[in-house]
């Protein structure tokens, strides 16, 4: 069922993938504001401030989050963090700004809220990636592009994986991850 390259015929799958792809976003961003703001409490999914601080420590030293992944986050927080540090929203005492940790937010609650947004937004992203990667890993598999749709919809539109691409848990950066290598 795959369109040979001078075909005349449209494909059809990639027309299906965006919008299986459309239809993922929408529903990945019904829930991202889930339980935000935390102003009583961190919640189970809280990445900012441990991310802040391995910013703040040049990424050395323990975690228990990956790396890679939070160099990921450190590079999607960049334009925020400048935007903060250039309105006034960081106190940095004389600190670098690289030194500064999530105790220099003058506005924490609502900060560390945008943080974990942004964070969402990258796993929501990274959640759509993911489901492009298995529709290209069971096209080759399959050798037709119909299978290959079905077992993307079915992984893509997973209620575990969605509720896991809502939060900033770590499983669904570690599976992009994983299938794009």
């Amino acid at each position: 069922m795959t369109d040979e390259p001078g075909s005349s015929r449209p494909q059809a799958a990639p027309r299906f993938l965006r919008a299986l792809l459309a239809l993922l976003l929408a529903l990945d961003l019904v829930g991202l504001g889930w339980g935000l703001p935390h102003t009583l409490a961190p919640q189970p999914d809280d990445i900012a401030k441990p991310t802040l601080d391995s910013i703040r420590h040049h990424f050395v030293g323990p975690t228990k989050y990956p790396k890679v992944h939070q160099l990921t986050l450190a590079a999607a927080y960049a334009p925020y963090l400048g935007w903060l540090w250039a309105t006034g929203g960081l106190e940095l005492g004389g600190q670098a700004v690289s030194e500064a940790g999530a105790s220099a937010l003058k506005d924490p609650a609502g900060s560390i809220t945008t943080l974990l947004m942004i964070a969402r937004s990258v796993n929501v992203l990274m959640h759509l990636g993911l489901v492009v990667l298995v529709f290209l890993a069971a096209r080759r598999l399959a050798g037709a592009d119909g299978p290959a749709l079905g077992v993307a919809a079915l992984f893509g539109l997973s209620p575990v994986l969605g509720l896991f691409a809502r939060g900033t848990w770590v499983d669904v950066p570690m599976l992009f991850w994983l299938a794009a290598a």
